[in-house]
């Protein structure tokens, strides 16, 4: 019997709004047992997909096509919420001190991630320097939804947490800000990215999403610095996606343009939340609305979680060699955070004895997620299309073994925490003169 197309349609819609629906709760679900239990919700949420896409194929083709096609825009707003919601939480006068080190250790996360991991596309894969430093960029986050609240739980000296808690807040803004600047870089070449032709491109790129993010925000703090009203705070957000798609239309980092903007908007929140009487609103008014702002940018963060971590569990290729390759690829990325963790811990005491959690503490998550799930949806044209199921595959194996391994590296170190208040030593201690 044939079905009038209406019907069809009608029948599609109902099973995405189903399945979405019911992400939504088991997001929720595995948010109360990452809470209860210490179980990342990544793992438990990346093989629930995996379960209804490849394993059962509860999911059917068409369905999977819709989430395909939705992946790109709520891909959109995920790096909007992502960047946006680092950015108005980085306090310029918090760089200072333990601060500085944790920026350092952000920017020293990405970079040397792709000086580690690219060489492995380019030499052993015999991948193109741009995609493998695509690849490397993709990987340059540790995820703040793990790091943070286990950092808290563990008991640590608050300059430990601190640190670990700017530096997961802003590893997500300079991962997706390296892998944005290579994506538009080989873009343009095709993928054959060279280190002196791609040069001046990748500088346009930063200096006018630079230039873009910084003339916005500084004009638009100048209105909110005169009108004050409260209506005015809510539009920010909206603000902010204009000038995502403003500073992408000018062919610019539109990434980078979010960042410049929400930091120059959020050190003014922090000005005035330090100066509440210069609100015309009053105080209690401006801690109503700064509040509801991040309130907002949490239960927009928790949807796009719960969606991208199903989302590329429905969408990867269950393989031995994938698996075998994201193991890989997740103990090699242990080299990266122990050089960075050694470098800004030194003539630091208390950095220095926690070196081994503050290494372990290193899962990917939320940011990779969404940078794949985008990249599968990006890369659709030949030659660059044969690398995205590649990297998306390995993406998610190295997301599930990141957040596995640095569970168990945790155990064995929060085993050794109590050790060491029961016999009062610490073998990270310096010895005594």
């Amino acid at each position: 019997m044939a079905f009038p197309i209406s019907e069809v349609v009608a029948l599609s819609t109902n099973n995405v709004l189903l399945t979405l629906g019911g992400i939504l709760l088991l997001g929720g679900l595995a948010e109360l047992g990452f809470e209860r239990y210490k179980i990342p919700e990544s793992v438990g949420l990346m093989l629930l997909g995996m379960l209804l896409g490849p394993v059962a194929h509860v999911v059917p083709a068409p369905d999977l096509s819709v989430f395909r096609g939705l992946a790109p825009v709520f891909g959109a707003i995920a790096l909007v919420v992502i960047v946006f919601g680092g950015g108005i939480r980085l306090d310029l006068a918090s760089l200072r001190g333990v601060g500085g080190r944790g920026a350092i250790l952000a920017l020293a996360d990405t970079c040397l991630t792709i000086f580690v991991i690219a060489p492995v596309g380019y030499f052993l894969l015999h991948w193109s320097l741009g995609i493998s430093v695509l690849f490397g960029a993709l990987l340059g986050e540790t995820t703040a939804a793990v790091v943070i609240p286990v950092a808290q739980d563990l008991g640590i000296e608050k300059s430990t947490v601190d640190l670990l808690t700017l530096n997961s807040t802003l590893n997500s803004i300079s991962c997706i800000v390296a892998f944005y600047i290579a994506l538009d870089a080989i873009s343009q070449t095709g993928g054959s990215l060279s280190l002196l032709g791609g040069a001046g491109y990748v500088g346009r790129l930063i200096l006018v999403g630079a230039l873009i993010g910084g003339a916005s925000g500084a004009a638009w703090v100048f209105v909110l610095d005169r009108v004050r009203r409260a209506s005015f705070y809510r539009m920010t957000l909206g603000l902010v996606v204009l000038v995502y798609a403003l500073s992408g239309a000018a062919g610019s980092s539109s990434v980078l343009a979010i960042l410049v903007f929400s930091v120059i908007v959020g050190n003014y929140w922090v000005h005035l939340s330090e100066h509440p009487l210069e609100y015309s609103g009053g105080p209690d008014e401006l801690d109503k609305q700064l509040t509801s702002i991040a309130f907002l940018d949490k239960e927009i963060t928790f949807m796009v979680k719960s969606f991208f971590y199903v989302f590329i569990g429905l969408l990867v290729t269950p393989s031995v060699t994938f698996a075998l390759w994201g193991l890989g690829i997740s103990l090699l990325l242990l080299l990266p955070r122990a050089a960075g963790v050694f470098a800004v811990s030194v003539g630091r005491p208390d950095l220095k004895r926690r070196r081994v959690v503050m290494t372990s503490l290193y899962p990917r998550g939320l940011t990779v997620s969404v940078l794949a799930g985008i990249l599968v949806n990006t890369l659709v044209s030949p030659p660059l299309s044969v690398y995205a199921g590649y990297i998306f595959n390995s993406a998610f194996m190295v997301i599930l073994f990141s957040t596995l391994i640095s569970g168990a590296l945790i155990a064995v170190e929060h085993r050794r925490s109590r050790e060491i208040l029961r016999v009062g030593i610490d073998p990270f201690d310096d010895p005594a003169p």
